[in-house]
């Protein structure tokens, strides 16, 4: 797939009119947002930036948390980094070079250990798929599977594919495809038997939040007392275990300045990534 785009570079919604769009966000979750209000301008391409990293996001267009087939965004939008952002003026070509393949697979890993009840299953999980560098989101979380086991309950260390992208269709539920797909292959006695799952994601230096379908709140009692919020996490593979009705703890750090960025690398001497790692490892056991 390939677009040429050629036209007049404007910074204003209401002058964009068969014009490229360029927008200084401040946040990533702000490209879905100025995208929409950009097709409905009339724009003819939008460029994006937030600061001097190069950065990931899916473009999402159509009615948002939709799980069905939605139309393919309109028009090319692309991300560049603030140091070129503000070069670009007047007249504006963008060239846009794209594959698709229809036969690529994604694989999700699990690993299992064994215990005395090997009818209550605990689901401990992360994924693997990352934009750019994903040190903090997933690869820390992923690294960390293999310290978590359990003599009582049997538990299943999985990480996941396509929780970035990758649901088919267009669909702008975009993300935690993997284990959606995951968990509706499973049988109704196998989902039945899951007790609890504990999902690790955006793992950084900056304290640790715990996210929880109300009720579990009081299971961190003595151990972890703040920053504990009993409403459930809907951007990450958590949310797939809640739509199946199984209880699940979302754990990740307040902040990750280099989301989906190519800085996204971590520093394995960093005291703050440590202590969170052990902070993590002592929630969970």
């Amino acid at each position: 797939m390939s677009t040429d785009t050629e036209g007049n570079v404007s910074d204003n919604f209401s002058e964009c009119n068969d014009k490229i769009l360029k927008v200084n966000i401040t946040s990533l979750f702000e490209v879905n947002k100025y995208y929409i209000n950009a097709v409905k301008a009339n724009c003819k391409a939008v460029i994006f930036s937030l600061d001097n990293e190069n950065r990931r996001f899916v473009i999402k267009y159509g009615n948002m948390l939709d799980y069905g087939p939605c139309p393919p965004p309109p028009i090319p939008a692309i991300y560049v980094k603030s140091s070129d952002f503000n070069k670009i003026r007047g007249k504006c070509r963008i060239i846009i070079e794209s594959e698709i393949n229809p036969y690529a697979t994604g694989y999700v890993i699990e690993g299992i250990t064994n215990a005395r009840n090997e009818n209550t299953v605990v689901h401990i999980t992360s994924h693997h798929d990352h934009w750019l560098a994903g040190e903090r989101d997933d690869l820390l979380a992923v690294s960390l599977l293999p310290e978590f086991r359990s003599n009582l309950y049997e538990t299943h260390l999985i990480s996941y594919t396509a929780e970035e992208s990758g649901s088919i269709y267009f669909s702008t539920f975009s993300w935690s495809y993997g284990s959606r797909t995951f968990l509706s292959n499973l049988g109704s006695e196998d989902l039945d038997n899951i007790l609890i799952n504990i999902n690790l994601d955006n793992i950084s230096e900056y304290e640790i939040i715990i996210k929880t379908v109300p009720g579990l709140k009081d299971l961190f009692s003595g151990l972890y007392t703040t920053n504990i919020i009993d409403v459930p996490e809907i951007y990450t593979d958590s949310y797939s275990y809640i739509r199946n009705g199984i209880p699940s703890i979302d754990i990740g750090s307040k902040n990750n300045p280099h989301y989906h960025g190519e800085f996204d690398k971590i520093d394995p001497n960093d005291s703050k990534i440590i202590g969170n790692i052990n902070l993590i490892k002592n929630i969970i056991s």
